[in-house]
């Protein structure tokens, strides 16, 4: 399947940020949030690449021959990482200190399933998951999309009309 990466990232990224945004309105207490993520920003994530890697291949079924530390990324408490395979594509890894059911995760999974072909959802694992639990992390796999950030760069006129699109698409579905 193709993605407009630019497209992508931005639809992901502002269903995240929605959805944040939410959550944080409804704590009521902005002070206390701000003090938690700052917090939870400081800790510093402690597994071994090779545990890493394999827990790919115990629970994915990917063979990883390089593991690259990637330094972006939206969630301010996740580490991310590029996994490399010998000859097939390249994976965008998502880790995350502590057990998290990550709701974004089942959001962005449901939203491609009703139809919205910009959304790229999180690989499944062997055992039908969206998300891996290893030691005390989360670990959510992507396929990797080469290319930049769509906030870095300006849109053409069809990538506008696309993602308003996709945004329109996003407003109008019936969430069960």
């Amino acid at each position: 399947m193709f993605y407009d990466n630019r497209i992508a990232y931005i639809v992901c990224t502002c269903i995240t940020m929605t959805f944040f945004s939410n959550c944080m309105k409804k704590e009521n207490n902005l002070e206390s949030n701000i003090k938690m993520l700052k917090s939870e920003m400081i800790e510093k994530q402690t597994i071994q690449p090779q545990e890493i890697i394999d827990c790919l291949s115990a629970n994915y079924g990917i063979t990883v021959t390089a593991l690259i530390r990637l330094p972006l990324g939206a969630d301010m408490n996740a580490s991310v990482y590029k996994a490399e395979t010998r000859n097939g594509p390249s994976y965008f890894l998502k880790l995350k200190q502590g057990h998290h059911d990550d709701i974004s995760v089942t959001v962005l999974a449901l939203l491609q399933a009703l139809g919205i072909q910009q959304i790229i959802p999180p690989i499944k694992t062997i055992h039908g998951k969206l998300i891996q639990y290893t030691d005390d992390f989360t670990l959510i796999v992507y396929p990797f999309i080469r290319g930049q950030n769509g906030f870095c760069l300006n849109l053409t006129d069809d990538q506008w009309i696309t993602l308003g699109r996709a945004l329109k698409q996003v407003h109008e579905l019936e969430v069960p």
